[in-house]
């Protein structure tokens, strides 16, 4: 063998070595094509749909109600989300609140019964009446139920902490099942 062969083995044999270092730090990652079975196939029932909901407001000392279409997904946590974007969305174009309040998180509990909501600012006015208050905060949970959420309590939070006013003892988690009677006018 010439010094040419010797410079093509060892050309190889380097250029190799560095593929499979680059494979075992997992600089390259081959991946075989598989055949799609059932344990292996996207979940179709994660898809998103549309769903006709409704939103349930105080307004005027009384209950409303507004008919919404919105994106569903059989992920719990996502249709409670889906659900207080729209209901914050009612708030505000309705002017039930005053300033423009945005959700931060929707935790549920390793129950999934359990679930803690946080906004980036308090979704209530200072100024408002106790009376106000807790009918504002109930046309959410209404809002829950009337859309098929089952809940055993919510937790509301405001930057991640406990929902502090003077009226009302958020330190406790609040029962799904509510304050106020479970009629909708």
């Amino acid at each position: 063998m010439n010094k040419y062969h010797y410079f093509i083995i060892s050309l190889t044999a380097f250029f190799l070595g560095l593929i499979t270092i680059a494979f075992q730090q997992q600089w390259i990652i081959l991946r075989l094509p598989t055949k799609i079975t059932p344990s292996n196939r996207p979940l179709v029932e994660n898809m998103t749909k549309k769903k006709a909901v409704t939103i349930i407001g105080w307004q005027m000392d009384k209950w409303t109600r507004e008919p919404k279409e919105l994106l569903w997904l059989s992920d719990k946590s996502e249709q409670i989300k889906q659900l207080v974007y729209a209901w914050l969305e009612f708030a505000h174009n309705e002017q039930v609140g005053g300033k423009q309040i945005s959700l931060q998180s929707i935790i549920l509990g390793q129950n999934g019964l359990d679930a803690y909501i946080s906004f980036d600012q308090a979704p209530l006015e200072k100024e408002w009446s106790i009376y106000r208050k807790w009918h504002h905060l109930e046309s959410l949970i209404k809002t829950l139920k009337e859309n098929g959420i089952a809940l055993r309590s919510i937790t509301w939070l405001v930057n991640h902490q406990p929902l502090i006013d003077p009226h009302l003892d958020f330190s406790q988690a609040w029962p799904f099942e509510g304050f106020l009677d479970s009629d909708v006018r």
